[in-house]
């Protein structure tokens, strides 16, 4: 007796020809994985992305940081500081006084924290930051206030300061802000004695190299009679101001360019249709079933997320970053080689059953069409923000990317970069696209298929619900043009320019 094949069972809508959005039916060979496991795998990788997240669910976002207080500063100074146009001191104040709500912000966040934390250390350091960042919101305040508002913040001061005697950092705002201290608030530089105390300038030291702490330093020099030192400083303050807005500029410059590409690109593949837009011939789904590559998909998530869990676990907190650039080709190794098992063994199978082995010509297009996807998700992501009320200077800052990119090293903001433009726009394309949604759009229609995919893959990324918003419609979009185009190099560069893009705003802020 010769060899058993399964046989092919005809798609659901076989007998006619298949109406637009109706799924693409398929299935037609049993998967060689044991299918019947596909839920087990996808629930132990959720219990352990659970798992993961459980510092994360009820705490604040700054209390994931490392160090809240300093990334909150860089964030915010900078943030506001480039909005602020030296050429109009109103929007400069009132930029002042912005950040220094948001540090006040913060600080009650902090403030909080210590009364709840278990960890004798970590309170302390989470009290030092609060009580820093008060000090700097202070300072801000009393920088950009008017003569009517001066008053009722010299007189918090005095309060704070009659709360918080030996402080040599408040003394420090005294000695600049209130030259007689809080029992002579009306006395004035002249009537006092002008020789600062070192210890004074040892307490503002650290706060040097942002807004804040600048004025704070230079305030210090005017009031122990040093002018010229003290202009010096403003000089230098100005200047790093100046620099960090050049910087943005070139950035805008540069957005503005490849927007204008991508507007043509998003014309072009207007006006030649569908028709001219196909780069490759995906197979939906990829291999020989559904049931395949939802397995595939199961287990590659299942191994992504424990070997993320063993290495968030096991490494030292201080150490976690040394692993950047290397961790999302690690955890994403078991999807890889699973797909590569699974979806070959010819030469070649594992890229033409997802799309990555182009059509003749297909190159050619395939630059100008992730362009004006870019294009399109950017408008989108953007939007989005604004209406959910993520706006660039919102709730978002408190995540370890932005505090890696901020204050990190430089190797790891490289590792960083390599993560975020190179690991993961590749292997989350071939997930959540490749995969997932290739199988579920056997059985469902584009909608449901491309929702369900989509929400998944935001939910996997805890940036809260504004953030699942957003990266659920980046998700549509990828879908869309994955279908659209047959191949997912498409999606996979739109998303390493999405990555990469936010980066280079942070490091306008750095």
């Amino acid at each position: 007796m010769g060899p058993r094949f399964p046989t092919a069972t005809p798609p659901p809508d076989a007998s006619g020809p298949r109406r637009r959005g109706d799924p693409l039916g398929g299935g037609a060979l049993p998967s060689p994985l044991r299918s019947k496991h596909t839920l087990g795998y996808l629930l132990a990788a959720f219990a352990l992305f659970a798992w993961q997240m459980r510092h994360h669910l009820g705490v604040p976002a700054s209390a994931k940081l490392r160090d809240p207080a300093q990334t909150a500063v860089v964030f915010f100074e900078s943030m506001f500081e480039l909005s602020a146009l030296a050429e109009m001191p109103e929007l400069e104040q009132a930029a002042r006084r912005e950040s220094a709500l948001a540090l006040e912000r913060v600080r009650d966040e902090l403030s909080a924290l210590v009364d709840t934390s278990t960890d004798t250390e970590r309170m302390v350091e989470l009290a030092r930051g609060a009580h820093e960042l008060g000090i700097r919101a202070l300072v801000l305040k009393l920088e950009a206030a008017g003569p009517e508002e001066r008053r009722a913040l010299e007189d918090l001061l005095i309060a704070y300061a009659r709360e918080r005697r030996q402080d040599d950092l408040l003394d420090a705002v005294l000695r600049v802000h209130l030259p007689g201290g809080p029992d002579a608030p009306e006395a004035t530089l002249d009537d006092v004695d002008r020789d600062v105390p070192e210890a004074l300038f040892d307490a503002a030291r650290p706060l040097v190299g942002s807004t804040s702490g600048d004025l704070l330093w230079a305030g210090l020099h005017r009031a122990d009679g040093r002018d010229q030192a003290a202009e010096r400083i403003d000089e230098e303050r100005a200047a790093r101001a100046q620099e960090r807005r050049d910087r943005l500029q070139t950035l805008l410059a540069a957005g503005i360019a490849v927007f204008v590409l991508g507007g043509a690109a998003v014309v072009a593949f207007g006006v030649l249709g569908p028709a001219q837009q196909r780069l490759a011939r995906a197979e939906l789904p990829p291999g020989d079933s559904a049931a395949l590559g939802l397995d595939l998909f199961a287990r590659g998530l299942f191994g992504f997320q424990l070997l993320s869990v063993a290495l968030s676990e096991l490494l030292p907190r201080d150490q976690s970053t040394q692993v950047l650039g290397a961790a999302g080709l690690l955890c994403w190794l078991p999807l890889v080689v699973l797909a590569g098992r699974y979806l070959g063994p010819r030469p070649g199978r594992f890229f033409a059953a997802l799309g990555l082995r182009l059509s003749a010509g297909g190159l050619a297009r395939l630059v100008p069409l992730a362009l004006a996807l870019f294009t399109v998700q950017s408008v989108v992501f953007l939007l989005l923000r604004v209406l959910t009320g993520l706006a660039p200077m919102g709730a978002d800052w408190a995540n370890g990317a932005t505090e890696v990119w901020l204050l990190g090293e430089p190797r790891a903001r490289f590792g960083l970069a390599i993560e975020a433009a190179l690991w993961a726009p590749l292997f989350e394309e071939l997930a959540f696209r490749g995969l997932l949604f290739g199988a579920l759009r056997t059985r469902m229609t584009f909608t449901g298929a491309a929702l369900a995919s989509s929400l998944l893959f935001a939910a996997m990324h805890p940036y809260g619900p504004q953030g699942l918003v957003a990266l659920t419609a980046l998700g549509l979009l990828w879908c869309w043009t994955y279908e659209r185009t047959g191949s997912l190099w498409p999606s996979i560069l739109a998303h390493a320019l999405h990555n990469t893009a936010s980066l280079a705003v942070l490091a306008v802020l750095r």
